[in-house]
């Protein structure tokens, strides 16, 4: 399977700079003792390296490996995000959506995968025209630090756009009176 650009960009804003900090993000619930998550840790960043810097397109087999990494440690938050993100590009997005939210359900408030849960999800609902339930997770990602979902959030937010209209109409209905 190759990745369109479309995806390969998405793959960066994803991914981007965050693979290794993502990698290093602190353990959800601080479910695992420390050499463990190290490990977690280690399995993970290599899985995701791999599609984003590697340009390994065999999505299959990544979304195998980040499938045992979450059997083996179910508590473990940042790897269903990962898993999410592989799901998304292979257009799973049912089960892309409730890796999110078992993610954001097990993140503790750890920004970077709650970032990058709410961002994914964001980005499979507004795919699917669900601009309602889209704007909502753009705006936690944004919440969370991610300045695209701020932006996405405005952009897709139904009363934002219906302002938007009002305003414009009447700017337009307004005429200058020279005096």
């Amino acid at each position: 399977m190759t990745l369109s650009d479309k995806d390969s960009h998405i793959l960066a804003l994803i991914f981007g700079s965050d693979v290794e900090a993502n990698a290093a993000a602190p353990p959800s619930r601080e479910a695992y003792d420390a050499s463990t998550v190290n490990a977690i840790k280690k399995r993970e960043l290599q899985i995701v390296q791999c599609i984003e810097e590697k340009g390994d397109t065999n999505l299959e087999e990544k979304l195998q490996q980040i499938t045992e990494l979450v059997n083996e440690f179910p508590r473990y938050a940042s790897a269903y995000t990962n898993r999410a993100q592989i799901l998304r590009l292979l257009r799973d997005l049912d089960h892309a959506l409730a890796d999110c939210d078992t993610a954001i359900k097990l993140a503790n408030e750890d920004k970077l995968v709650l970032r990058q849960s709410y961002s994914t999800k964001a980005t499979i609902l507004y795919s699917q025209g669900r601009e309602g339930e889209s704007s909502a997770a753009f705006e936690k990602a944004g919440q969370y630090g991610w300045e695209v979902g701020k932006a996405m959030s405005l952009k897709t937010n139904a009363y934002a756009k219906m302002c938007g209209k009002v305003v414009s109409s009447m700017l337009s209905d307004t005429r200058v009176i020279d005096v």
